[in-house]
């Protein structure tokens, strides 16, 4: 059976040449991922047929590794998660530069293999490996640095796992312009952990202005989850479930940070 290859069309510009049963069983496999919430025993059937036929569909072993994740088959799910990643890392070819070379997000066929390093990297998270997870996501942002994905996000969090501030505010840098609660407050908490306690006033500042509710949250002495604003999947930028859940994900940072928290009551 034909492989995944990565191919070169333009100058540093590479594209994913899916083989010809990708193609064919494209209606099948999407017949399958409207059925994973619903019926997902048919879901897993149809997704393991596809498989059995076509063992280079990345999408397939993909979906089948988080459709078992989501009913509590992990060991099963990770492995089909890395068998997709495999799949991936098989298709770069040995010239292949990837601090300059782009494969990206807007091409429908480069999809697949971007989403095998965030979902990679999320397993190696929950590991707690968190050198290597930071290895898959920037591997993902130097590829397609416009990030479709928000790999910013989770690097981001690793580096703070890493306790490497320095990265954190390189990071945040490089996206000067992005105005999340995780960049705002990261700018205040990497700033904070290196001294830099002007900057990160002044980080604080911005923060409140365009995250107040990210603020109050983190001063809490009880942190009660609210009702999520957002309409279906996702969460609403500045609102109360987003302040809460920032915090959920990033507590560790900021009560283990000596004096942090007070830094911010006394300066917001």
């Amino acid at each position: 059976m034909t492989k995944l290859k990565l191919v070169q069309f333009a100058d540093g510009e590479w594209e994913l040449d899916h083989p010809k049963c990708v193609h064919e069983y494209s209606s099948d496999f999407y017949d399958a991922i409207e059925l994973m919430d619903y019926e997902p025993a048919t879901a897993e059937r149809k997704l393991k047929a596809i498989i059995k036929k076509c063992d280079s569909h990345i999408d397939a072993f993909l979906h089948l590794g988080f459709l078992y994740n989501s009913i509590g088959k992990e060991i099963e799910g990770n492995d089909l998660i890395n068998q997709a990643h495999s799949i991936a890392l098989d298709s770069i070819p040995k010239n292949f530069d990837e601090q300059n070379a782009e494969i990206l997000w807007g091409f429908l066929e480069n999809r697949p293999f971007l989403r095998t390093f965030q979902a990679v990297g999320l397993e190696l998270m929950k590991e707690g490996d968190f050198v290597k997870a930071s290895e898959k996501f920037g591997f993902g942002l130097n590829v397609n640095p416009n990030d479709n994905q928000g790999l910013r996000y989770l690097l981001l969090e690793c580096y703070f796992h890493l306790n490497n501030p320095a990265r954190a505010l390189e990071l945040i840098k490089l996206y000067e312009n992005e105005a999340s609660i995780d960049f705002e407050y990261g700018s205040v908490l990497a700033n904070y952990q290196l001294g830099n306690l002007k900057k990160a006033e002044k980080s604080l500042q911005s923060a409140v202005a365009n995250s107040p509710l990210g603020a109050k949250e983190i001063i809490k002495k009880r942190h009660t989850k609210p009702k999520n604003e957002a309409f279906g999947f996702g969460i609403a930028m500045g609102g109360k479930y987003e302040a809460y859940d920032y915090w959920m994900r990033t507590k560790k940072f900021w009560t283990e940070t000596e004096g942090l928290i007070d830094f911010i009551k006394e300066n917001m």
